[in-house]
């Protein structure tokens, strides 16, 4: 494992349920000159998820680099996990940087998000979408969903659907049984940033208040960040409500979402 890991805080929030948080204290640098790592992800905070049971983890999304992603992975071998399953939340880099890491097992994306993956490969490759470092080789997901995916992890249920918040691509997992939304960047501190259509260029919006995001605080439920500082009070609970309507063609069934405040 590479020894320029910036330091990573390791929380075990529940029997199943682990986060990994770098940023937002000194630590040494990806390179000297400017780049997207430090002066970006490292520099507002992120954090990668791991939901697991027995000898089997989803991690939810894969770190700004492929050392971050090496730690996680290592981490959670260290428990006894041996089967793997990603779930990327969006194409941007600082989520799918350590995709390699676990290139065999299952990677899960929204269409939207392999297809911006493949729209932006050789730039990617190049360092050019962001400036540097270059991400290469580009790992693409391996299965794809439109709209919603139901999948599990031992006995525990996620719900994965698309979010068109902080991009088009956007992927929650929700965990019905224990009401937890995971929000990716549909959630950030001190505010959302919107990529508009998918291109590789972010613009601030207005920071978009509990209402305008379908939740009000409760004690029944919590949604957590990827980006930004980690929660302070982890039991910071919000109400959220999921709703879907799907239509079938043939053998294809597709299914729309949305947030909304409970009543």
């Amino acid at each position: 494992m590479n020894e320029s890991v910036p330091p990573i805080k390791v929380h075990h929030h529940n029997q199943y349920l682990i986060s990994f948080f770098a940023g937002r204290e000194p630590g040494k640098r990806h390179a000297e000159e400017r780049n997207w790592v430090d002066d970006s992800a490292i520099k507002l905070g992120t954090a990668m998820y791991a939901i697991h049971r027995g000898a089997e983890a989803i991690v939810y999304d894969t770190f700004t680099s492929v050392p971050h992603a090496e730690f996680v992975r290592f981490y959670l071998e260290k428990m006894g996990i041996r089967k793997f399953s990603v779930v990327l939340s969006h194409w941007h880099l600082d989520h799918i940087a350590g995709n390699a890491v676990f290139d065999d097992f299952a990677i899960i994306a929204t269409s939207l998000t392999r297809d911006a993956l493949v729209r932006y490969k050789a730039d990617i490759e190049a360092g050019k979408v962001w400036g540097p470092p270059s991400i290469a080789p580009l790992v693409f997901p391996n299965i794809m969903f439109d709209d919603h995916l139901e999948i599990r992890v031992g006995d525990i249920d996620l719900d994965l659907r698309r979010m068109n918040i902080h991009s088009i691509d956007g992927c929650v997992i929700y965990l019905p049984k224990d009401r937890l939304l995971l929000a990716g960047d549909t959630l950030e501190d001190p505010l959302t940033l919107h990529d508009r259509g998918g291109e590789p260029r972010r613009s601030r919006q207005k920071p978009q208040g509990n209402a305008e995001l379908g939740c009000h605080q409760d004690p029944s439920t919590s949604r957590w960040p990827k980006a930004g500082s980690f929660p302070s009070n982890p039991t910071a609970r919000y109400t959220i409500k999921i709703s879907s309507s799907c239509t079938t063609t043939g053998k294809t069934r597709r299914c729309r979402s949305t947030l909304a405040a409970r009543s």
